[in-house]
């Protein structure tokens, strides 16, 4: 796998639709488990081509890269939510009102997520997609890999 295909502009809004509602349902899962709803569910759109690109980088000489992709792009949402949510909640934490070890495990051991949260974000796909449909362009995707490229070098 490489960089020009992972962000070709089919692949790119595949993968920023997945990475944005996997972050989202995430957030909801820790939002149900620490009873806050006032959390932001916005996904900043640089911040997570980047997490997309770290991912591909971390599993592109696998040979089964493409199969464990959409996977990786779950785990790495998930951290990013957990990270993003850590961060706005601190007390939280320092009183163990939420166990973050135990639910990094969860991630890393692909448990978190369940049935229902894998529902939810099937039945929102289509609609997440209709915005980085309109969102990356071809050119749009051209520029993104010319950046990454130059990244590596």
């Amino acid at each position: 796998m490489n960089i020009k295909e992972a962000f070709n502009q089919k692949n790119c809004i595949k993968n920023l639709c997945a990475y944005e509602l996997y972050y989202q349902v995430s957030l909801g899962k820790l939002a149900s488990l620490s009873k806050i709803n006032d959390l932001d569910y916005e996904v900043d759109f640089t911040l997570a081509l980047g997490s997309i690109y770290e991912v591909i980088q971390d599993i592109k000489d696998l040979k089964n890269a493409k199969e464990i992709l959409d996977n990786e792009i779950q785990k790495q949402a998930a951290m990013d939510a957990m990270q993003n949510f850590v961060n706005a909640n601190l007390e939280l934490i320092k009183n163990k009102s939420i166990k973050v070890d135990d639910l990094i495990n969860e991630i890393n051991d692909e448990i978190f997520f369940n049935e229902t949260m894998n529902e939810v974000c099937e039945i929102n796909y289509e609609e997440v997609s209709k915005k980085y449909k309109n969102l990356i362009t071809e050119e749009l995707s051209i520029q993104i890999i010319k950046s990454l490229n130059d990244l590596m070098k």
